[in-house]
């Protein structure tokens, strides 16, 4: 479909077309990925909150 134009990244191939299965690969990366990434942030950030408590009010020493 793309002969030697190919492009490493997916995305800029689907780019350079214009029709309804560009469209539809498009919108799928964009589910995927909205589905994906809070997921696997959310722990990080969870610990750096609790980190943060931690040294300012000292929320979980004190009642230990």
């Amino acid at each position: 479909m793309f002969g030697r134009t190919v492009d490493e990244n997916v995305l800029n191939n689907v780019d350079e077309m214009k029709n309804f299965a560009s469209f539809v690969i498009r919108v799928s990366f964009l589910v995927v990925l909205g589905c994906h990434i809070p997921y696997v942030y959310f722990s990080g950030k969870e610990s750096l909150l609790i980190m943060i408590d931690e040294l300012r009010f000292k929320s979980m020493s004190r009642p230990l």
